[in-house]
């Protein structure tokens, strides 16, 4: 849980320690702890969340693949639901494999017979993105369980626009982010974006002002963190940071 490699394990400043802290403790090698002690922990957190989502009747089924740093191909597959925290059906390593629609179709039905949802009686929905091979999957998803809506996050407005399939609904995040794009490529609201910019930079960039800053933010007792932002991981919510920031 804290990114610590296995290998600490067999350390012999390691073992000093815990002789330190406990002399009776014999702390388990590398490989008990990599195989034996995290595959029983895996298998109870598996138990639990399949118990957890037994009761569940509104569940959103999401879909996606992408590459780790070791460059593999990886499928996940994640159930969420409004007001729950989201649970992690399985992931699988596609490498090698055909990536097509029915590979990950087939990773899919993996991971919901792993927690006992094959049946798709408690799914409402299904998410994937816009590429070519998750629109395939998306059209077999829809065969195999023809009551559950397919979700395809668009990037293109034009596409979000002219999707007329009733169980095919478009990303309305990814729509509107086309949409501010359009909007900001108008010299007015560069100007705009370009002022504030200049002066989130000068109270972030300057010691003594930014520390002015935050001797009138203590002033109000409601007031957030001074702290200006106009960057963060999704595009279009950099833009609302940046107006928030200066406007509070």
């Amino acid at each position: 849980s804290t990114n610590v490699s296995f290998a600490v394990l067999d350390d012999w400043y390691f073992h000093q320690f815990m002789e330190s802290v406990r002399p009776t403790f014999v702390p388990p090698s590398r490989h008990v702890a990599s195989h034996s002690i995290m595959d029983a922990e895996v298998a109870r957190v598996e138990l639990e969340e399949r118990e957890c989502m037994k009761p569940r009747r509104c569940v959103t089924l999401l879909i996606n693949g992408w590459e780790d740093k070791l460059k593999r191909s990886i499928c996940g597959a994640v159930a969420g639901e409004v007001g729950e925290d989201p649970v992690v059906l399985g992931l699988q390593d596609m490498t090698g494999k055909r990536g097509d629609a029915n590979g990950y179709l087939a990773a899919a039905m993996t991971a919901l017979k792993r927690m006992e949802m094959e049946s798709g009686e408690n799914l409402i929905a299904c998410v994937t993105d816009d590429p070519t091979t998750m629109e395939a999957l998306g059209e077999e998803f829809k065969i195999k369980f023809p009551k559950i809506i397919v979700s395809t996050i668009c990037f293109e407005l034009e596409l979000s626009l002219t999707c007329h399939d009733p169980q095919t609904l478009p990303c309305f995040l990814h729509g509107l982010y086309t949409m501010l794009g359009h909007i900001c490529d108008y010299p007015a609201m560069r100007e705009i974006i370009s002022q504030g910019t200049r002066i989130i930079n000068f109270f972030n960039g300057s010691h003594y002002w930014g520390g002015q800053l935050d001797l009138e933010a203590e002033k109000d007792p409601e007031s957030p963190s001074r702290t200006l932002k106009q960057n963060c991981e999704s595009c279009w919510y950099a833009l609302a940071l940046q107006c928030l920031s200066i406007q509070e």
